[in-house]
């Protein structure tokens, strides 16, 4: 998945402009519309003060209760949001990118030393993830991407190369852990740096939660067990994106029942925090509260 994705988003070009929030249906609250059919909404957030973020080839969108602002990365591209434990958002994508943001903008903070590397060697250079997954220090912030690719942030906010390789498997494949019986383990998702969702080669889907396996989540809709593309949570429901064209399916962790929520599609990427669920596709950002 990663690396069509960042085949795509290398070779995408951008033209978008942020309207202002209009409605759209089944509930759903239109934030951000391209005017490019090239263009790929590839990550989203939802901060703690409720404001969003969304971003694409070559921008970051940041809209909240003034007008939405865009940061230009220019030829660099996001695959994955995240927040440090003071709630400053960040973003990770190729070339080894790391941005935070500051003063309402996203700056820039690392990327790999030299000229970027192109074709397959690019794709080692991907980060796909942030967050607090380094086994040996809790709270240590780690930005990931391959098994044997790891970033982490130290004391002074400086961003280095980490040699501990177990930062990034955990962040790629999760926790070492005993899986439920019948469960062979096919896909690990992270909703935060306690909880995730794996899914099993049976096409059962169970919720983890700080060293051990909180909810079991019943049987993943058929599109699911061939595709899935992002996981999230708030509370005691769990979204997941999956299918071709991708839509969204939720289940109550106490039900274990999935349904299909209504009235979007094409869905690239989705968080959801407290009340909301902001969801990505791919030329637009829509917004759903309860």
């Amino acid at each position: 998945m990663t690396a069509v994705l960042t085949g795509f988003l290398l070779a995408a070009g951008i033209a978008a402009i942020p309207p202002r929030a209009t409605p759209h249906p089944e509930g759903w609250e239109k934030l951000y519309q391209s005017q490019s059919k090239k263009t790929w909404i590839s990550a989203v957030w939802l901060a703690r003060d409720g404001s969003w973020r969304a971003a694409g080839p070559g921008f970051i969108v940041s809209g909240g209760p003034g007008p939405v602002k865009t940061t230009d990365l220019g030829d660099d591209y996001v695959t994955s949001f995240g927040e440090d434990m003071t709630g400053v958002v960040m973003a990770v994508g190729g070339n080894q990118a790391i941005w935070e943001e500051k003063d309402g903008a996203f700056q820039r903070v690392h990327e790999r030393a030299g000229p970027a590397r192109k074709g397959r060697a690019a794709h080692e250079d991907v980060l796909d993830g942030i967050g607090y997954f380094d086994p040996e220090a809790p709270d240590r912030l780690v930005a990931y991407g391959t098994l044997h690719l790891s970033l982490s942030r130290d004391p002074e906010g400086t961003w280095k190369p980490s040699n501990n390789e177990s930062a990034a498997k955990v962040g790629t494949l999760g926790t070492d852990i005993h899986p439920p019986s019948g469960c062979h383990i096919a896909g690990w998702h992270w909703i935060d740096r306690a909880t995730a969702m794996f899914e099993c080669h049976e096409g059962l889907a169970f919720l983890y939660k700080k060293g051990t396996t909180l909810a079991a989540l019943g049987r993943l809709p058929k599109p699911c067990q061939a595709s899935l593309i992002g996981v999230t949570a708030r509370d005691d429901e769990v979204f997941v994106a999956c299918g071709d064209p991708a839509g969204i399916w939720r289940t109550g962790i106490k039900e274990a029942a999935w349904s299909r929520l209504p009235g979007v599609r094409d869905v690239t990427a989705l968080k959801a925090r407290d009340r909301c669920l902001l969801v990505g596709t791919r030329t637009a950002v829509v917004r759903r509260c309860d």
